[in-house]
């Protein structure tokens, strides 16, 4: 019976200690867990908190984009200028509360558009979120009011062939393809069209005031246009300037007396071109910028061809005197080959970056404007983890 007792009691024992024992493991298992979960909270606080600084870094950048230095909008004065846009930037207040930091360290310029990314993380910690976005600028207010073809001063001579020569890419930016000083002029021209016609030309033909069309200010300008840094000024320009190089040539003699430009051959370029005279092309060009013919006609002769930007005819009396006038025969064209109008905001933001605040100033002066026609705008939103 002893014995009995005995192994009776060890059994006891036994399963006493092993509901210990299993017990314990539970207990430790439990305790690991919440390790665990408590880890992941904090891990996953630290990832809310860094993407937090994260987006409080790009939402600051776009609107230091949008601010000014030395009452020069940062959009045109760190354009293109990337290690001087990243300094500015870093002078920032980049701590959006104390523990947390946001840096932009990387950003790339693709023309109307800088791509930017931006970093946040714990300050000495190594959880990062990223997010990368998009800040497209504004154009000037002055140059906006540029169609694609401006007719600064009155309508001269012109066919309706000549007309149906021109059409415009659904690429352009709203507002009117052709637009004209005076509505008589507008109408005049979309009388020479059918609907079928006039659909060709995204915006129609309407009147549009240019800021262009006083003769005296359009003077001062070329002139401010012409003494450029790097402009050419004579009466034969050598090239017309490249989309990796655009430059300004004004094409006139010594003494301010209009010239007439032929160039045959195909012809390309980019920038910034003004004939004081007739510019007579035998073939459509490919041009990028801005064109102005302040002669009796523009004309292209055969082939086709595209202008991306936008081309001014204002027809001046006698751009040798010393105060301009416009001359009431007004500018005429003929195209008899094919003319695209492109898009115009991309290629005369990159006009006007050839140009000095001075006649910046002027140009927008003239245009009877101020600032800007709108503030840019932020876009293609992405996140990425940098655990």
């Amino acid at each position: 019976m002893a014995r009995s007792a005995d192994g009776q009691r060890g059994l006891v024992l036994i399963v006493v200690l092993s509901l210990i024992t299993i017990a314990s493991l539970v207990a430790l298992n439990g305790m690991q867990v919440a390790l665990v979960n408590e880890r992941v909270a904090a891990n996953q606080r630290l990832v809310t908190e860094a993407f937090m600084a994260a987006d409080t870094g790009w939402v600051q950048a776009g609107r230091w984009w949008e601010a000014s230095t030395d009452g020069e909008p940062n959009h045109r004065r760190y354009w293109n200028d990337a290690s001087g846009a990243l300094a500015a930037i870093g002078e920032l207040d980049r701590t959006p509360r104390p523990g947390l930091r946001w840096t932009v360290d990387e950003i790339r310029f693709e023309g109307d558009v800088v791509w930017m990314t931006s970093r946040g993380a714990p300050v000495g910690g190594s959880t990062v979120r990223e997010i990368s976005v998009g800040y497209r600028r504004p154009a000037s207010a002055s140059m906006e009011r540029l169609a694609p073809m401006t007719l600064a001063g009155p309508l001269g001579d012109y066919s309706a062939p000549d007309l149906r020569g021109l059409t415009g890419s659904p690429e352009a930016d709203a507002g009117p393809a052709i637009a004209t000083v005076s509505a008589d002029d507008a109408e005049r021209l979309r009388l020479q069209l059918s609907d079928d016609e006039l659909e060709r030309l995204p915006g129609g033909i309407d009147i549009a005031d240019s800021g262009l069309s006083d003769a005296e200010g359009l003077r001062a300008l070329v002139d401010a246009i012409a003494r450029a840094p790097g402009a050419y000024d004579g009466p034969l320009p050598g090239d017309l300037g490249s989309s990796e190089n655009p430059g300004i040539r004004v094409v006139r003699g010594t003494d301010g007396q209009a010239v007439d430009l032929h160039l045959t051959g195909r012809v390309r370029g980019a920038g910034i071109l003004v004939v004081t005279g007739n510019l007579s092309l035998e073939q459509a060009p490919d041009f990028s910028g801005l064109i102005m013919v302040l002669g009796e006609v523009f004309e292209i002769h055969r082939g086709a061809g595209r202008i991306d930007g936008a081309i001014v005819l204002h027809r001046i009396a006698d751009t040798a005197a010393r105060e301009w006038s416009t001359d009431p025969n007004g500018s005429g064209f003929r195209v008899a080959g094919r003319l695209e109008l492109g898009p115009g905001r991309e290629a005369l933001n990159r006009v006007w970056d050839l140009l000095p605040g001075e006649t910046r100033a002027l140009w927008e002066e003239l245009a009877g404007t101020t600032g800007l026609a709108r503030s840019g705008r932020l876009f293609g939103w992405s996140e990425s983890p940098r655990i």
